[in-house]
């Protein structure tokens, strides 16, 4: 019997996290374990990044309307 290793598996999913990582710099767009790294802090920023966009236009909308009720 030949021995069976995840070879394949483990290529399929290092390529679907590298596939990911495109526009990274350096190793964080080639080396799997800088890979999966990178994505989740990519993750982390992109949810705060959500959360901060709407208090941003919050902030906006808010001086929009003062503006528009003061007198001129």
């Amino acid at each position: 019997m030949v021995r069976v290793t995840n070879g394949l598996q483990r290529q399929r999913r290092h390529k679907k996290f590298i596939s990911q990582a495109k526009g990274f710099r350096l190793g964080r767009k080639n080396l799997y374990m800088q890979v999966r790294l990178a994505l989740i802090k990519q993750g982390e920023h992109a949810y705060t990044g959500r959360k901060e966009k709407k208090r941003d236009f919050r902030k906006l909308w808010i001086e929009r309307l003062s503006a528009a009720i003061r007198p001129l």
